[in-house]
């Protein structure tokens, strides 16, 4: 392990070593893209974070990095190969993130301090050399976000690959990671379930720096017992297309979530009939879902 409390390496580290120091290293501003305008989001991906706490109805786990403890300006690069709630990461943990995620890295865990080549926050990365990072998730989770970054005078672009819990991929995209050190987000929904993310530089030899990591259930229930029956009406109003979304067979007492057409997530109690009912103005054609039930409907605006 390595320790470095400023920018002070010099450029042309011979490659073995790599591992053992915090990144960056080498000549800067190589590949300082600027961020691509009218980005293309391939299906399941998320815009933006505004989207995803739409999806997620206000709720979800984030781990923000800022648990361990470490100076503005420093960095430090240790031997974990593991991030999750039980490590102990230089002396301080457990709790450094939150039941759920963990991350991983084939043999070196950096954290990076505030103001860190003009980084805004704590953050993490992998300095094992293959240029990658995993995010696993422990428990079921059909949504995910997290903020990218870039040292600033590093910029790069990035591989974006998403896995279920079977290891199969269910989405990749290539992103662009401005070299000003500002957040760039990235996110992913499947309603079957995520069980993995992976984030490769194209170029560097440190992984993309992650931050603010959000994740969870997609407009979550409280639960669901396998009966459940979802309708759909649609009609015009003053506001605009009105949809009205009605749950029939569900638990009495039970908070279901309702994703709407409109982008919003809806949750309405069951009355005592077992009855959930939830009401867009505007709406929009397209599909109702109650995720967390596997329920979906369409619906078409007059």
């Amino acid at each position: 392990m390595k320790r470095i409390l400023g920018s002070m390496w010099i450029a042309g580290l011979c490659l073995p070593a790599l591992a053992q120091h915090t990144a960056p290293f080498g000549e800067g501003n190589v590949f300082n893209v600027p961020p691509k305008d009218g980005e293309i989001y391939p299906a399941g991906f998320i815009a933006s974070r505004t989207d995803l706490n739409n999806l997620l109805g206000g709720g979800g786990t984030t781990d923000n990095f800022e648990a361990f403890n470490i100076s503005d300006g420093g960095a430090v690069s240790s031997g974990n190969t593991v991030l999750d709630e039980n490590t102990v990461y230089e002396g301080q943990g457990p709790g450094l993130v939150n039941d759920g995620a963990s991350y991983l890295t084939s043999s070196n865990l950096q954290w990076n301090g505030h103001n860190y080549f003009s980084l805004p926050t704590r953050t993490i990365l992998s300095n094992s050399g293959d240029r990658q990072i995993v995010i696993r998730y422990d428990t079921f989770t059909t949504a995910m976000g997290v903020d990218v970054l870039a040292f600033s005078g590093y910029g790069d672009s990035a591989v974006v690959e998403v896995f279920d819990s079977a290891g199969a991929n269910i989405g990749t995209m290539t992103v662009t990671i401005p070299g000003d050190a500002s957040p760039l987000f990235i996110g992913f929904e499947h309603a079957a379930g995520i069980g993995s993310v992976r984030l490769t530089h194209a170029n560097w030899s440190w992984s993309p720096i992650l931050n603010d990591h959000t994740y969870g259930v997609a407009c979550p229930s409280d639960g669901c017992a396998g009966g459940e029956l979802l309708k759909v009406k649609t009609r015009a109003k003053g506001c605009g297309c009105f949809a009205k979304a009605v749950l029939k067979n569900g638990t009495p007492g039970n908070s279901y979530g309702f994703a709407m057409p409109g982008g919003t997530c809806i949750q309405s109690v069951a009355n005592s009939r077992g009855k959930a009912k939830a009401k867009e103005c505007p709406s929009a054609s397209g599909t109702v879902r109650v995720p967390a039930c596997g329920l979906e409907a369409g619906a078409v605006c007059p």
